[in-house]
């Protein structure tokens, strides 16, 4: 690099989803995970890249999500009381339009309640088997926040045409 120039090999473009009428918004991800140290953790390396808030169980999630909207929520699955997979069957029976990233270092338990349910028709999941580095986590983000730009995209064109139906030429 020539004189002054400073190479910052941590910067990326920050990943967006597009807000009302075109403005650029950061995706916004829920962290939930019982475990403080890791919740602090993961915070911290994804709000360089993410609007990011924290839950540390399910229920304070779901009273989270109530109330306040999200593109991504980011769960582990061995949690007490809700575990991760409960926590995002009923966030697809809510019908929310969000994507979801199970951290798990139990795969064969998560593969097996993935069988049983019907999530993966509802809402865009991904997996990411711990230990995880940390570029693994934010491209499953990246991934499940494109699914529901996606799927919010053909939802607003739908309504649109709904509306435009009957009207005169």
């Amino acid at each position: 690099m020539a004189g002054n120039e400073k190479s910052d090999v941590n910067a990326r473009s920050r990943p967006t989803l597009g807000g009302p009428e075109g403005q650029v918004q950061r995706i916004r991800v829920l962290v939930v995970d019982d475990e403080p140290t890791l919740l602090e953790t993961v915070e911290a390396v994804l709000e360089g890249d993410f609007e990011v808030a924290c839950c540390r169980s399910g229920s304070e999630a779901l009273e989270l999500l109530s109330r306040t909207s999200f593109d991504v929520v980011c769960t582990d699955y061995k949690m007490p009381g809700m575990d991760g997979m409960e926590l995002i069957t009923r966030i697809a029976a809510l019908e929310l339009s969000l994507g979801a990233v199970l951290m798990t270092g139990k795969a064969e338990l998560y593969f097996k309640e993935q069988i049983q349910t019907d999530i993966a028709k509802t809402l865009p999941l991904s997996v990411v088997l711990k230990p995880y580095r940390v570029d693994e986590l934010i491209d499953a983000i990246n991934r499940a926040a494109a699914f529901v730009r996606m799927r919010r995209a053909v939802s607003a064109a739908s309504r649109s045409v709904r509306g435009i139906k009957g009207q005169p030429l």
